[in-house]
């Protein structure tokens, strides 16, 4: 058939070019450990709130770089564009077997260059969802989100004239979708619509949604010297004076604020005002607090039942996932704790059924915008 025709013969060009492969398998290696280098590190130091902010990064560098890689795939492209012209206004093959044969070129090369990137990256980083499903899942996402980000590509490419005016369309389509994932702020109302057709937004879903989804988050158990009530009221009280405050590490501060539902009262009260108990109680009278001081009902919870802090580590992920994608508009009203990430995948799946008969249509379109 045509298809295999054109399978076999390019196919076999392809993986036996030292130079496809290693554009296709060999940079994502590249990729990943090159990040392996800035970001890996112990499980001691991943258990930290630094730890947590490398780990959604490494998720961020993931989607970015996948799609800006795809940019390699449009020289190729245009090379090929006069032959594949010429080819077909002869009537040596249909345009849908062409595009088919070549994207599933594209396809096998995406496949071991998602393998390859998953084990060189995912546990090399610190804090990554240690069970064996959310490896593979990891896997399978970075496979069908890197299908969709070619497919993108070589729609895009197809029908434009030069190397320079695919690049740049291609580029700016990215650049775009980085700013509508969710991940850097609220997208404005008028961008509003274009999120839920966002590859990138749906591939971040389902990596954030299976490394956080029912996972507990180890927060501060590398953390040697988390600050103390003290430490953190001072900071508070001198927020007008910071380079008198001591060195302002984030995992110390972070964890010393996590902690503090965590202590008892008396310990509270003998680092704010030591005098209180005598007054209160210790344990504090909950009902003295709230009818002669009108306390609040969270300072009476806390003062009555101090937090387990492995409740607290239990609900981070919740927490994280409730938080993104970043806004309040109905763009972001629906936030990743409610969507499964099989959802995101088949959201994705259908961008990539999208684009993939979009490049079909560029395909053919490019050979009319010639015969003009």
């Amino acid at each position: 058939s045509e298809f295999m025709t054109i399978f076999t013969y390019k196919g076999k060009s392809q993986f036996t070019d030292p130079y496809f492969l290693a554009s296709r398998i060999g940079l994502y290696i590249i990729a990943g450990l090159l990040i392996d280098s800035l970001y890996a590190t112990s499980k001691a130091n991943g258990a930290t709130p630094q730890g947590l902010i490398i780990v959604i990064a490494v998720i961020f560098i993931t989607v970015f770089i996948t799609a800006i890689i795809t940019i390699i795939y449009i020289p190729g492209l245009i090379i090929d564009k006069p032959v594949f012209i010429r080819e077909s206004n002869d009537g040596c093959y249909r345009t849908i077997s062409y595009v088919c044969a070549n994207f599933l070129i594209e396809a096998i090369g995406v496949a071991c260059s998602a393998i390859a990137y998953t084990c060189v990256l995912y546990w090399a980083i610190a804090g990554m969802n240690p069970t064996a499903g959310a490896f593979f899942f990891f896997m399978f996402t970075q496979f069908v989100y890197s299908l969709t980000a070619c497919a993108v590509t070589l729609s895009m490419a197809a029908p434009l004239p030069s190397l320079e005016v695919s690049i740049g369309a291609v580029a700016v389509y990215a650049l775009l979708n980085v700013a509508i994932m969710g991940f850097l702020s609220e997208v404005p109302v008028w961008w509003g619509w274009a999120c839920f057709i966002s590859y990138m937004r749906w591939a971040f879903g389902a990596f954030m949604i299976n490394q956080f989804r029912d996972t507990r988050i180890d927060l501060c158990g590398g953390v040697k010297d988390p600050w103390s009530v003290d430490q953190i009221l001072g900071l508070a009280a001198n927020l007008d004076d910071i380079e008198s405050q001591p060195d302002l590490n984030i995992n110390n501060i972070v964890c010393g604020i996590v902690a503090i539902p965590t202590k008892g009262t008396n310990a509270i009260f003998e680092a704010t005002c030591p005098g209180l108990a005598g007054v209160v109680g210790n344990p504090p009278n909950i009902q003295l607090l709230n009818t002669s001081f009108g306390c609040n009902e969270n300072v009476l919870k806390l003062a009555g039942t101090p937090m387990d802090v492995n409740a607290i580590y239990d609900n981070l992920g919740t927490a994280i996932l409730s938080f993104f994608p970043q806004g309040y508009n109905y763009a972001s009203a629906r936030k990743f704790i409610d969507y499964d990430k099989w959802w995101c995948i088949g959201f994705l799946a259908c961008i990539f059924a999208a684009f993939f008969v979009a490049y079909w249509f560029t395909s053919k379109l490019s050979i009319r915008l010639v015969k003009r």
